[in-house]
């Protein structure tokens, strides 16, 4: 009967969107192509580990704690997302401050050699070639 009713509409030119599923998602997204997303942009990879053991240790305490599994998890997402930012904020601070002395250094220049400058960074600490 909805073989016939999906005739009836594609012969009144109209045409239903496609249904969407979970299923139809996670087969669309391959999770090779996450890894080499991590991999490119800098300090997300270690942002995203150190907030999933943040998460993972506050929702076991939480459980032991309160007993309640729900409790548990809304606080280890939370826990996660929070530490991940954090651990990704600071991570771009410490290479962009890294970058920035070592600009200094070459500008300055070591004895005898002429000043040089690193150009494959920008200010916030991300490379500009990816």
């Amino acid at each position: 009967m909805s073989a016939a009713n999906n005739a009836d509409d594609a012969s009144r030119g109209e045409s239903r969107p496609p249904q969407r599923s979970f299923w139809g998602f996670i087969q669309a997204h391959r999770f090779d192509d996450l890894k080499t997303a991590l991999r490119r942009e800098p300090c997300a990879l270690e942002g995203y580990l150190y907030g999933m053991g943040i998460g993972g240790g506050v929702a076991i305490i939480r459980f032991v704690k309160k007993g309640s599994l729900l409790s548990a998890g809304n606080w280890g997402v939370v826990a996660f997302a929070v530490g991940a930012v954090i651990s990704k904020s600071l991570c771009s601070f410490q290479r962009a401050h890294y970058h920035a002395k070592l600009n200094t250094l070459l500008e300055k220049g070591l004895g005898s050699q002429p000043a040089r400058r690193v150009d494959g960074f920008r200010d916030d600490g991300s490379d500009k070639k990816q």
